[in-house]
């Protein structure tokens, strides 16, 4: 068991500085990135400013109010787009 994460143990930097590599290096081979807010989180992780569970909360509370944002802005969009076009229910004949 001592190879998994221990959230009492006090890791390096050099350990949380690669394991912060390792994250985003298998974001990379899905082409992904990570945002700047992630990044300047990793920073202050590796800086022993936030912990793992404080991380987890500042990106759970940003990313649900962005995807909040982002589902209004789409419906929005939406709405707007199909203003001038009218709905209707018509009874069916079969």
């Amino acid at each position: 068991m001592e190879n998994y994460y221990n959230a009492s143990k006090k890791y390096d930097k050099e350990y949380i500085r690669s394991t912060w590599d390792m994250a985003t290096g298998l974001q990379a081979v899905d082409s992904l990135t990570p945002s700047d807010y992630l990044k300047q989180l990793a920073v202050k992780n590796i800086d022993g400013e936030l912990s793992n569970e404080e991380i987890e909360e500042l990106l759970y509370t940003n990313y649900k109010n962005e995807d909040a944002k982002e589902v209004h802005s789409r419906i929005k969009e939406a709405i707007l787009k199909n203003s001038l076009k009218t709905f209707c229910i018509e009874e069916s004949i079969y």
